[in-house]
């Protein structure tokens, strides 16, 4: 967690995995550990994320997850030679939305 705000209770989450320990389901428990404990010990009621919308296996498993997507950032970073497209998605506490 990341860019925590006590005041406006939300938190920005990111995960990153060597290629070699993707697609085993360690980014998913991981996760769900995360977000239990987030919304369970610490005052915050949103968790936002972003994700290259050209990373599907992310957004897929964000998904799972229960995140929706709030947004998109066009041309958001410059990354191998060109500028990428950026989604923004969101996680709220139940009852809180």
């Amino acid at each position: 967690m990341t860019n925590v705000s006590y005041r406006h209770q939300k938190g920005e989450y990111g995960i990153a995995l060597l290629p070699e320990y993707q697609g085993l389901g360690y980014a998913k428990e991981a996760s769900e550990l995360l977000i239990d404990y987030v919304f369970n010990n610490l005052p915050i009621r949103k968790i936002i994320l972003k994700a290259f919308t050209s990373n599907v296996s992310a957004i897929k498993l964000y998904e799972k997850l229960g995140f929706v997507q709030e947004g998109l950032l066009r041309n958001e970073f410059f990354k191998a030679g060109r500028f990428r497209d950026v989604v923004v998605m969101a996680l709220f506490k139940t009852g809180t939305r």
